[in-house]
């Protein structure tokens, strides 16, 4: 096990893995694009500390051996291979029989899921996607983003993160550490940015007429902001902090 952890940091220092806090709100799709190494296999695990189930106990059967889903916020984690369009799904166990061997579907119980592909092809592309089901919420039962962990193994190159630029299938939000602008690149006209906080409320929006649109955050509190960009084909996050 120390041995393990020790890879995962030598490999997380050379860019071979990635280990980064990602926040989900309601309903936007959070993509991450990688490259397979092709030498092993290609594993993308999250987890989230999901919100405290509040069983009914005026029901025995609501608490004694109960086994439907538990979960208040159901993430949902996608692979998706760009060439072929094939889509990976995560582990799952089945809970009227816990002895049978774990297939790959969409799990609804469980606030870890791991999807792995065995046998990448080296050097194609692969599209991590993380969606929800209904509604986000936080332990008050109010509307809210989940944040959430992730974990990548098996590829060469790394697109996840908080960093000077960030950049997916092209489209850039820089920098992602500012005290005033930060710029939206290369994402193609009539496109619509959104601004949110952490509390998942839509500050500001607007439509990208220039290769080039910068994104005014001087009217807001220091802190964690959350860009949108949303294109004819997809919608892309990317996580700003404000100084």
């Amino acid at each position: 096990m120390l041995k393990k952890g020790a890879e995962l940091l030598v490999g997380k220092s050379n860019n071979t893995v990635i280990f980064n806090d990602e926040t989900l709100n309601s309903g936007v799709k959070n993509t991450k694009t990688v490259i397979a190494s092709g030498s092993e296999p290609l594993k993308a695990t999250i987890s989230w500390i999901d919100p405290e189930y509040e069983p009914n106990y005026q029901f025995v059967s609501d608490v004694y051996n109960n086994r439907s889903s538990k979960l208040i916020n159901d993430l949902d984690l996608r692979i998706i291979d760009l060439t072929t369009n094939t889509i990976y799904y995560p582990w799952k166990l089945d809970a009227n029989s816990p002895l049978t061997p774990a297939t790959k579907a969409d799990n609804t119980v469980d606030n870890v899921e791991q999807v792995v592909i065995d046998a990448p092809v080296a050097g194609r592309s692969y599209r991590i996607e993380i969606t929800n089901k209904g509604t986000l919420v936080d332990e008050a039962g109010s509307s809210a983003p989940q944040s959430y962990s992730i974990m990548v193994t098996g590829q060469t190159q790394s697109s996840l993160g908080t960093s000077d630029v960030a950049t997916d299938n092209g489209i850039i939000v820089a920098p992602t550490l500012t005290k005033d602008f930060v710029k939206v690149l290369k994402a193609p006209k009539k496109s619509v940015f959104n601004v949110y906080d952490l509390s998942g409320k839509k500050l500001q929006s607007g439509t990208i007429n220039n290769n080039e649109e910068s994104i005014d955050l001087t009217p807001y509190i220091k802190g964690i902001y959350i860009i949108e960009v949303k294109t004819a084909r997809e919608t892309i996050s990317k996580k700003v902090i404000k100084e």
